[in-house]
């Protein structure tokens, strides 16, 4: 677990949320979650509807992808790092107008 102070946080990369990568290209939520193509303000907005402590960095980018989608998400939560995942996707979802089950 990484720290800044006294604060905990987890990285977040568009790419672990977004349905039209593979597992093997970075995708860390099941397809039933995910979300297709996640945008820079989603996030913001998701972030801030869950009322978690965020920081997004631009220019930034996911190691397997070069530069698609330059930027990540610094999420500061002692929650685990994938049901932070899940929380985005269903929030951006939700906020797009979809309805997504999780398993």
């Amino acid at each position: 677990m990484k720290r800044i102070g006294k604060d905990h946080y987890r990285v977040i990369y568009p790419q672990y949320l977004d349905s039209k990568r593979s597992r093997q290209e970075g995708r860390r939520i099941p397809k039933s979650v995910s979300i297709p193509a996640p945008k820079e303000s989603e996030f913001r907005s998701a972030a801030k509807d869950l009322k978690i402590r965020f920081e997004i960095q631009a220019g930034k980018s996911y190691p397997k992808a070069g530069k698609a989608g330059s930027f990540r998400v610094l999420v500061f939560t002692d929650e685990t790092k994938s049901r932070v995942i899940e929380k985005l996707a269903q929030r951006i979802a939700t906020n797009r107008g979809k309805t997504h089950q999780t398993e």
